[in-house]
């Protein structure tokens, strides 16, 4: 309803309570209700009511007066709640999910990581972490690899010279047996010989061949060239010599 300065009602819907007087005494304001510096609300008799002044060119000239069934505003604000409560879990879980998801994928290049780790540790050095990730697990990942790949080619040179060390030391061996063990002299002569290869393998040569009692052939060579090639040339050599030495 609304009343004039007053209290005289002059709006209501009930027309035939136009012109009565209308004292409305205020009562306690609803606690958790935020009204305007203006107004008052109040709870009457299972309803709640509200008023508000008219205002005309900064004068109060009525006030206005409503009133709703108070139950029907505690099941909207409970509905309400509820609703906003199924929203506020729906959002929580799409939220969480969506963090998992991204922890999820954020740390599935951790287990290609140890995957790869593990059978480079076990010593797959073949092995390569295709991790994937723009991030600093991928550069990581680009590190472990790179580590991985310089091992293999490490352990690869690793064996390939114990495979020359291995050859070079049968050469050595070669070497030495084409080389004379022991350096016989005619009667009144004495014959000694003293060898170092400036390399593991060389094609210096020297050979002393008994020719007859009085006689021997003193051989001192160096072949052109160092290494396998070399002692090939040099034992040709001593094979020629030996046989046309008579």
């Amino acid at each position: 309803m609304i009343l004039d300065a007053q209290d005289r009602i002059v709006g209501h819907r009930d027309l035939l309570r136009v012109g009565e007087v209308q004292r409305v005494q205020a009562g306690p304001p609803i606690e958790g209700l935020e009204a305007q510096a203006d107004e008052s609300a109040w709870r009457q008799e299972g309803q709640i009511v509200v008023r508000r002044p008219i205002v005309q060119h900064g004068q109060a000239v009525g006030s206005l007066i409503a009133r709703v069934d108070a139950e029907r505003i505690d099941a909207a604000v409970a509905q309400s709640v509820r609703r906003a409560g199924t929203i506020i879990g729906v959002g929580l879980t799409l939220v969480v999910g969506l963090i998992l998801l991204l922890v999820a994928r954020s740390l599935r290049p951790l287990g290609a990581l140890r995957e790869g780790m593990t059978r480079i540790g076990a010593g797959d050095l073949g092995t390569r972490l295709h991790v994937g990730a723009t991030n600093e697990l991928g550069l990581l990942g680009a590190l472990l690899d790179e580590m991985a790949q310089g091992l293999q080619q490490a352990q690869e040179d690793r064996i390939q010279k114990e495979r020359l060390d291995h050859e070079l030391a049968i050469a050595r061996d070669l070497q030495k047996s084409l080389l004379p063990r022991e350096l016989g002299a005619p009667a009144g002569h004495t014959v000694a010989a003293h060898y170092t290869p400036a390399h593991e393998v060389s094609g210096d040569y020297y050979d002393v061949i008994p020719l007859d009692a009085e006689r021997m052939a003193l051989v001192v060579a160096d072949v052109s060239g160092k290494g396998v090639p070399g002692l090939v040339l040099m034992a040709m050599l001593r094979v020629m010599l030996r046989s046309l030495a008579q």
